[in-house]
């Protein structure tokens, strides 16, 4: 039975003390003149629980936090994966679905947090496609491979402009055309494997094959591994939790573009984060949105490139 797995890492009241997180394969991005280092940030978010029905007691006024990667793309703008910001979160054991509300959104731009302000920089608002849904993948038939849009895509307005030692990374647009083979280059602070000790999250980048467009034409699936028959691999190279939200880089003319954000991967009984198998919302197809996005938002330029034209259960993300 195939699983698959939102890979965002959620630090939740109940929950164990947090495994490190980090892209599986690669390395550590160490020049900080690099475009890995001035384009990806780090976001910390922290949600809370209501404090009244249908939330149970012991979780009412209760908080926690998740981790997720992004990419900056306005000096005040980061683009990350909307399931990064719920609006409801499903416990099993404590009443299934139950709101949740973000309150607050901290992004970090330094290597590791040992160099970070322990507050980073706070968050003004942020903006979730409208046409996406926590429970997307109960309304599907096929959640591995859905046949409508999940629209797993957002983005988060910074009270302040990033540091100057980052740039806004341009966006990928459709007239950017790319097929199986295609070099990606994903960059993130999630896990190295499924059982990665406790460790600070540190800035990782490896270079990753397009495979093929899902079919929805929304998402596309990189990496090392097999998306049809998903299990782990030799050398596995791609996402991990704490990777939803990064960008998946496309070397073009005068530098990267922002082809992809990270969304989702196998589940544990395929793999997990050592399945090679990353799944991702792909920028091209959402170029009109992002524009209005900007628009609203009122972010300095344009955040895209200037061109010339269920047998599964859901990881639904990969963030801690």
């Amino acid at each position: 039975m195939k699983r698959i797995l939102l890979l965002i890492f959620t630090a939740c009241l109940a929950c164990p003390a947090a495994a490190g997180e980090r892209i599986v394969g690669g390395e550590k991005v160490l020049d900080r003149n690099s475009p890995e280092f001035r384009h990806t940030a780090r976001l910390l978010i922290t949600m809370e629980f209501p404090k009244t029905a249908p939330v149970p007691a012991n979780l009412q006024g209760r908080s926690f936090s998740s981790r997720c990667s992004g990419s900056l793309i306005s000096e005040k703008a980061v683009l990350t994966a909307a399931h990064c910001l719920p609006a409801e979160i499903y416990l099993k054991d404590d009443g299934g679905w139950l709101p949740v509300t973000v309150k607050a959104v901290a992004a970090y731009f330094k290597l590791n947090p040992k160099e970070d302000s322990p507050n980073g920089e706070p968050h003004q608002g942020f903006v979730r496609h409208p046409g996406y849904s926590d429970r997307w993948y109960l309304s599907v038939n096929d959640p591995w491979n859905p046949e409508k849009p999940v629209n797993d895509i957002a983005v988060v307005l910074l009270q302040n402009p990033a540091p100057q030692f980052k740039a806004p990374a341009p966006l990928a647009v459709p007239s950017d055309q790319f097929g199986a083979g295609q070099e990606l280059v994903l960059a993130g602070y999630g896990r190295t494997s499924n059982a990665a000790s406790v460790e600070i999250p540190e800035l990782r980048k490896v270079t990753v094959p397009y495979r093929a467009a899902l079919r929805n034409g929304a998402d596309f699936f990189a990496g090392s591994g097999d998306l049809t028959s998903p299990g782990q691999v030799a050398a596995p190279k791609g996402g991990c939790h704490g990777d939803s939200g990064a960008p998946a880089y496309l070397p073009a003319a005068g530098g990267y573009r922002v082809a992809g954000v990270v969304a989702r991967g196998p589940g544990s009984e395929n793999g997990g984060c050592e399945a090679g198998v990353t799944i991702l919302t792909d920028v091209r197809r959402y170029a009109a949105w992002l524009q209005g996005v900007a628009a609203a938002m009122q972010l300095d330029g344009p955040p895209v490139a200037q061109s010339a034209e269920s047998a599964l259960t859901l990881q639904t993300g990969w963030s801690r």
